[in-house]
């Protein structure tokens, strides 16, 4: 009998990627990507080349049309912020320009003058325009690019209101701030109950959608709940958020790409008194044509035109230019690789054991990385260390897509896959990069209005999205989508607002751990939990301050919130890990 090679196992391997004949495969969506469209798309022709489409669209134009839906787009105001600054630096300091030119805008824009200033235009703008709206039921949201930039901005606009006395005028004119975990401002720690008054995380929704004006005990005399019109928010509440009384935007964050049409759809709703002309976006960072373009593709009907297979080809021969991979230290970790999981035969505490040991063959790869990601005197080698684990990242990320569309069947590519993946558990970026820019001053300031915009869109027919990976930055996007969903769900049923980010380092690292990844592949979902689901309260405990909101809910006294966490975040891991792993019944 002839044997099987390590060769003829990668190979194999590597047709387990390709899509299942016996299977369907839907998605359903209002922004697709161009990876959503080659993967789940039906293939056509779009002038003369062949294109990938969706199946059936009810595009945005039709909404809008039909009434379904209001056009964000139609009364779009921009602002510039124009600033002077003075270096009051002793010394002649030489810093990366890209790094310090992005740490003096944000210096400049989280200045308080600053913040004071675009704290005024908002509340200005809201008492004169949208107050009044709906009947006096109109509420704004505040759209910061931080954290601590939206408790900044929060603190700012309740300071304007009670300096003019709107406070006293307007009783109505309450701000709400939304945040995930607890950070430190001057030297206090704070979260955003603390910040909103006492009140909890969970109430929050409910409080800003409240409207006296809907209040049927006020009509009868009584006095009535406080009543919120201005909420701020960063990253929380930017998508999945519901509230029709939404009407007025203001940004204060770049937005690009599908970002930029999550968070403005968050006015598209609908409701009664609610008209297209109550509707105003007042931003102080992007330009109005850019926000038009990034809507563009999702107007009518988004296609995308196939991925060059090739990409895949020179993704792997920017990996393999770096001196740091062995292709005999790749084809020893694949051997020991396929004969672990022989050996284990199914046995999770055998493949635990044998799984660990998979890592010691990664250390000469990883020292070598390391010893160039650490040679201060040589810039250049630092580089070529950085650009190694992105481009690792990059590889990585194309082969588990392209791989389910392309029958490469190369077992090259699929050893690369394969030991990358693992290695990138080892590889740690540098944690000094920062730039110190010393002792700089704001002397002058100016915000100013540049233009009021009609940047709605007209019938151009449909649009075509550039191919999946196109570029050598696309390592940037997590491939997050799973969890994401399972939190969105976890969170409709709870009524809660967590984001990806509040779980996502518990959830990784826990997903990272050696005997997670070992019982993922050898076990069915419940029974992988038995090993899963300590991990992952043993990782929430460890970032218990920095997820605050929802530590509290989930070591506290309802045990279904954590019995309910857990199962959502276990059956992404699950499901993840296997994917990862090319484990066929992961799809």
């Amino acid at each position: 009998m002839t044997s099987v090679t390590v060769t003829d196992k990668l190979k194999r391997k590597a047709l387990e990627r390709s899509r299942a004949a016996n299977l369907s495969y839907f998605a359903f969506t209002a922004t697709p990507k161009s990876k959503t469209l080659e993967l789940f798309g039906t293939p056509d022709q779009v002038n003369g080349k062949a294109a990938y489409r969706p199946f059936h669209t009810y595009s945005m134009r039709q909404a809008i049309e039909e009434g379904f839906i209001l056009d964000p787009l139609r009364n779009y105001v921009t602002y510039n912020t124009y600033w002077k600054l003075v270096n009051q630096n002793h010394d002649e300091r030489e810093v990366d320009p890209a790094k310090a030119n992005s740490l003096l805008a944000r210096y400049v824009l989280t200045h308080d003058s600053t913040v004071s200033q675009h704290a005024q235009v908002i509340v200005e703008h809201f008492v004169a325009h949208t107050r009044g709206r709906l009947g006096g039921r109109a509420k704004s949201m505040v759209v910061t690019a931080s954290r601590h930039s939206a408790v900044q901005m929060a603190r700012a606009i309740k300071s304007y209101i009670k300096d003019r006395d709107y406070h006293t005028r307007y009783p109505d004119l309450g701000v709400l701030v939304a945040f995930s975990g607890s950070l430190t401002i001057d030297g206090e720690e704070t979260t955003e109950p603390k910040e909103n008054g006492g009140l909890s995380e969970t109430a929050l929704p409910k409080a800003f959608g409240y409207t006296r004006a809907d209040d049927k005990a006020v009509k009868a005399g009584a006095k009535g709940q406080q009543e919120y019109r201005i909420l701020v928010v960063a990253e929380k509440y930017q998508t999945g958020f519901d509230q029709p009384l939404l009407t007025t935007m203001y940004v204060n964050k770049t937005l690009t790409g599908i970002a930029a049409v999550q968070t403005l759809s968050r006015l598209n709703r609908t409701a009664e008194r609610k008209a297209q002309a109550d509707l105003a976006v007042l931003d102080f960072t992007n330009e109005a044509e850019d926000i038009k373009d990034a809507f563009r593709p999702y107007f009518e009907e988004a296609n995308t035109l196939p991925s060059d297979p090739n990409l895949l080809y020179t993704a792997q021969s920017r990996v393999m230019s770096a001196p740091i991979i062995s292709e005999a230290e790749m084809d020893e970790f694949a051997a020991a690789y396929f004969e672990a999981k022989e050996k284990a035969a199914g046995s999770q505490a055998k493949w635990e054991k044998l799984h660990a040991e998979l890592y010691r063959r990664l250390s000469p790869a990883v020292t070598r990385y390391e010893a160039l990601r650490d040679n201060d005197e040589d810039e250049d080698e630092v580089k070529t260390a950085e650009d190694f684990r992105a481009d690792l990242i990059d590889y990585v990320r194309k082969y588990g897509f392209l791989a389910q569309i392309v029958p490469y069947h190369d077992p090259d590519l699929e050893r690369l896959h394969l030991y990358g993946r693992y290695l990138l558990t080892r590889l740690r970026g540098r944690t000094d990069g920062g730039v110190d820019i010393g002792d700089v001053d704001l002397s002058h300031l100016r915000v100013q209005k540049t233009g009021e915009h009609d940047v709605s869109l007209s019938a151009e027919g449909p649009a075509t999205m550039p191919g999946f990976g196109e570029g050598p930055g696309g390592a940037k996007e997590a491939e997050k989508s799973l969890l994401s969903e399972l939190i969105e769900k976890f969170n409709a049923k709870f009524g809660t607002e967590f984001t990806e980010q509040d779980v996502i380092r518990p959830f990784e690292e826990a997903k990272a751990d050696a005997k997670v990844r070992a019982a993922a592949v050898v076990n069915d979902e419940d029974n992988f939990g038995m090993v899963f689901d300590k991990v992952f309260a043993d990782k929430m405990a460890d970032h218990v301050d920095s997820i605050a909101g929802l530590g509290r809910q989930y070591f506290g006294a309802d045990r279904n919130f954590k019995s309910s966490l857990d199962r959502s975040a276990r059956r992404a891991a699950w499901r993840m890990i296997r994917r990862e792993e090319g484990v066929d019944d992961a799809a």
